[in-house]
């Protein structure tokens, strides 16, 4: 079922698999902007069925990490329209995750307003910002005013302008991040929430805000591009367990089924988790009918249990997706996973964030220096044929389609052919990638060769030939001049067997 189809809202998903939201800093600053890495960032991941971005602040004082991209100036709108683009290009799809983290901040990061929260309770989470003595780090968060009915407006009006904001800028919807020990989930949480006014006390007052906030922004932008993160079973930035989460998120959920809001996404597995109950999905059923996403360290093979369950529609996957940009092709063709590099998860430049090797030809395509790699060795296999001993093969065989242009390498346009390149094609991509590494390294040589093994099997040739097996190398020499690499060499060695 993961690669099914998935009605959601307006939209068709192509595939039942999400990229989970991940803070990754990489905003620029001053104005806490979206910029090109991040561009190619998202639209690297274009194919997941559904991207939901990072955490995306409503406002300054929302804001509970440096560094992150927010959606309340015009500047920053503009700033996103080049990211939603890319993504839109490829066939893809990305909400927004609109976000204000509450008591979870630092007035150095807020420009000096307090943090403001359901009530006046310190969290156990630390703040990431600006530090005293110079540079960022973590930073112990600031004791959170109490927040006024006045106060309760003007943040679900952020979130509305947020919404809008993120439409404007060309996304498909927004989810609002109602999880993981935030704003939301402090009005929603016994240990935060100490109120003993509407929004504060029994369950029905305790999801007030929840409901207000979800209400107001599908009325802004259309509950078919509204969506909802909770955690229900997880304590985050609080002192104690709440027993009564589960009960509180179904009754929220009850309210909020009448809007026909686009999905509800539950974070199931970060720390601290408490039991899930087996009946707890079945209650969110029974109790709400729009798509069900879940997130929590799954992996393909209990990702597709949960989705042959019929109690989730969809599972958002985190840290594969940092480091496997193509990880619904991977998936899909049972490949080996990338490893993260913790060091680059938070912060810095390109490493780490659009760097990491692939195997999918369509998300290769997408990098500019792949494609200029690409079209050199494009250039040469257009008189590959001629190269190949086997002279009647000439008027049957278009080497140029050898160049990944639809998902699958095709050795001819008449026929069918079974691939026989998975090795091949990953030696390929490595190459490309060791290559991509020493250009941006600043210990790069004035030159560097690279090899590229490939081999091809037809099992349909055209009668009256037969199949045939093709094995080659491509021996590559890049030279560096005025700060960039020339591709100054390509020797095309080849064996074809029949």
């Amino acid at each position: 079922m993961l690669f099914s189809t998935l009605r959601l809202g307006s939209l068709t998903l192509a595939n039942r698999i999400a990229m989970a939201p991940m803070t990754r800093s990489r905003a620029s600053e001053p104005g806490y902007l979206a910029n090109a890495m991040m561009r190619d960032y998202y639209a690297q991941r274009a194919s997941a069925g559904l991207i939901i971005s990072e955490g995306v602040p409503v406002s300054e004082q929302g804001r509970g990490f440096s560094f992150t991209p927010g959606l309340y100036t015009a500047e920053q709108v503009e700033s996103w329209k080049p990211v939603t683009e890319a993504v839109h290009q490829r066939h893809g799809h990305i909400f927004a995750q609109i976000w204000h983290v509450g008591r979870t901040t630092h007035t150095a990061i807020t420009n000096g307003a307090q943090p403001i929260s359901s009530s006046p309770v310190s969290g156990v989470n630390m703040a990431f910002g600006p530090l005293p003595e110079g540079g960022y780090g973590f930073l112990k968060t600031d004791i959170p005013r109490e927040m006024t009915t006045e106060d309760i407006r003007m943040v679900i009006h952020q979130f509305v302008d947020a919404a809008r904001n993120a439409i404007e800028a060309g996304f498909d919807g927004v989810e609002i991040h109602g999880a993981n020990g935030y704003l939301v989930e402090q009005f929603l949480h016994l240990a935060s929430n100490k109120r003993t006014d509407e929004y504060g006390g029994s369950v029905e007052n305790r999801i007030r805000f929840a409901r207000e906030l979800v209400e107001a922004v599908a009325d802004a932008i259309g509950a078919e591009r509204t969506a909802l993160r909770l955690s229900p079973h997880m304590t985050i930035d609080h002192p104690a367990d709440d027993p009564e989460m589960p009960k509180t998120v179904i009754a929220l959920l009850k309210t909020l089924d009448p809007l026909g809001i686009a999905y509800i996404h539950f974070s199931e597995n970060v720390m601290n988790v408490q039991e899930r109950t087996d009946d707890f999905r079945q209650q969110v059923r029974d109790v709400f009918h729009s798509p069900v996403i879940i997130a929590g360290r799954y992996s393909k093979e209990t990702a597709e249990a949960e989705l042959q369950s019929g109690l989730v529609d969809m599972v958002a996957f985190g840290e594969p997706y940092i480091a496997n940009p193509d990880l619904v092709y991977r998936f899909r063709h049972n490949l080996t996973l990338n490893e993260g590099h913790r060091e680059t998860y938070y912060g810095g430049d390109e490493h780490g964030l659009t760097d990491y090797p692939v195997l999918d030809p369509m998300v290769f395509s997408q990098d500019p220096l792949n494609e200029e790699l690409e079209a050199f060795i494009t250039q040469y296999f257009r008189t590959f044929d001629q190269r190949v001993p086997f002279a009647e093969l000439t008027a049957n065989f278009d080497w140029s389609d050898l160049i990944y242009t639809s998902g699958d390498l095709r050795i001819t346009k008449e026929g069918e052919y079974r691939r026989f390149y998975e090795q091949a094609s990953q030696q390929f991509h490595n190459s490309v990638h060791e290559f991509r590494n020493l250009r941006i390294s600043r210990k790069t040589p004035s030159s560097v060769d690279f090899s590229i093994d490939v081999s091809f099997y037809a099992d349909q040739m055209p009668e009256p030939l037969t199949p045939i097996e093709v094995h080659g190398r491509i021996d590559i020499t890049a030279v560096r001049k005025d700060n960039r690499w020339l591709f100054s060499r390509c020797n095309i060695v080849s064996e074809a067997q029949s």
